[in-house]
Formats: structure tokens, sequence, C-alpha cells
């Protein structure tokens, strides 16, 4: 992570893992529209700065989910949801990073939540998960990926109940990945005991635009890098001999996982 302020300071080094074998130095920077990370030898800048402040309070709301969804509340979305508008917004807001910084992701998603929940703050507070923690964002631009335009048009929440099991099982190294996707997957089908919350549901996954969830270029370039994940369904070494084949390069210090 960057230091403390690394986001008013508009500069920072920071020593960063690939959440495998691989360590990289990184350069976060912020410029007027947006704020990224940069290594020496890559093709492209990562998205996002993971300021340690932002980090820490996005990892609290990240427990809170969790720790509510294994509760009763579970069965009550409505209150649940009232609890975690309140005390994520309070984790979170206070370290966010002006939004028009953010990047088209975690907007997208923002906007997707609030069509889901109808609550601003809740979804606001969540969307920063996607800006500041790669582990959910280059998962999510997989489960974008492997989504399909008809299915989900057909059957929406079947359709993402499936790219969840598809999803976990791409996971390599982190079993507790597995159990949050299936975490997620009882609290849909929680949500769907309730007609209002099934509807807003079904509305919002239709109405995500699937090509900014899926990222463009550098998104897919990094998503590739990923030591942790089988990103597009191979392992890391496939992908980055791929990447290499197709005359990309890899930031310095990369450590090919034979995993």
């Amino acid at each position: 992570m960057l230091p403390p302020q690394a986001l008013r300071n508009g500069t920072a080094t920071a020593e960063l893992t690939s959440q495998g074998t691989t360590s990289w130095s990184a350069v976060g920077k912020i410029y007027p529209d947006r704020m990224q990370m940069e290594f020496e030898g890559a093709s492209f800048p990562m998205r996002g700065l993971p300021e340690s402040d932002c980090v820490h309070g996005i990892s609290i709301a990240k427990r809170l989910l969790v720790r509510l969804m294994k509760t009763p509340l579970i069965l009550m979305p409505k209150t649940m949801l009232s609890i975690l508008s309140e005390l994520s917004w309070m984790a979170v807001s206070q370290h966010a990073p002006a939004r028009h910084l953010s990047c088209p992701m975690s907007l997208e998603v923002e906007r997707v939540l609030v069509v889901a929940t109808l609550d601003a703050r809740l979804s606001e507070a969540y969307a920063q998960v996607f800006e500041f923690d790669t582990a959910y964002r280059f998962r999510l631009h997989d489960i974008a990926r492997v989504m399909t335009e008809q299915d989900r048009e057909k059957t929406p929440i079947r359709e993402l109940l499936r790219c969840l099991s598809v999803v976990a099982s791409r996971e390599t190294t982190h079993p507790q990945m597995r159990k949050k996707a299936k975490l997620a997957r009882f609290a849909i089908l929680a949500m769907c005991l309730y007609p209002s919350a099934r509807t807003s549901l079904r509305l919002a996954i239709r109405s995500a635009d699937l090509d900014i969830l899926r990222g463009d270029e550098a998104d897919w370039y990094w998503g590739m890098m990923r030591e942790d994940y089988d990103f597009d369904g191979k392992i890391h070494a496939e992908r980055v001999e791929t990447l290499l084949k197709m005359g990309y390069t890899v930031p310095k210090g990369t450590v090919i996982s034979k995993q």
C-alpha cells in the first residue's frame, strides 16, 4: 500500500506484490482525471491508487458485509442494507478520493448498485472496493467477460449465479474467495425471496454496461498478470507466455508462477 495521504500529496512509491511470488516497485501518481500506479517495464499503468487510509476503510466495509451476511439479517435485506449504508459510509467516506478521479469500472459499479439498492451512500461506499482492491476488481472483470448478453437479458439472476460459479472455480491460492462467492450466491438467493428486491436486482444486472465492466486493454493486461487467480481460465505461466508472444512487456521483477 502507499503511505497515508498519498492522495493529497500527488505521488508516492511503494513495493507491491501480485498476490504471489512477484514483488514490483510502483510509483503512484494523480493526474487531473485519474489515479494510477506506474511500474518499470510494464506495458500499461494500473488504474487506482491503494492509499493506506482508503484501503483500511474499505477493509472495514468488506468485513461488515461478510459478517452481516452470516447473520439472520441476510433474510431481512432492507434492514441489513440500512445498517450497511450507515456503517460503511462512516468507514469509507472520510478517506475516499473525489469521484472524478475514479476508474470507469468503479463508477459503473456505483451506478448499478444504486439501481439494485436505491441507496446512494451504500453504492458509493462499496464501489470504492473495486477502485482500491484489485483482487475484487479483476474478478469482476472476469465475471463480466464470462457473462453473455443473451442469457443476461433472458434470465439475469441465473446468469449472474452461473458467472459467480465459474469465477469461483478459477481461484487458485485463496480458498476464502470461493467461500465469499458462495456467500454472495446465498445473499442473492435470499434477496430473491422478496419481489421488490428481486425486481431491482434484475433491473440492475440488465442495466450494467458490460463493456465498461470488462475493462479495456490495460485492465485485461493486468488481469493476465495476476498469480493468485486463473484470469480468463488460464494459469499464470500460460498467460504471461501469451502476453510476451503478443509483444507486451512485463513489469521488472515478475516471477512466472507454474501453478
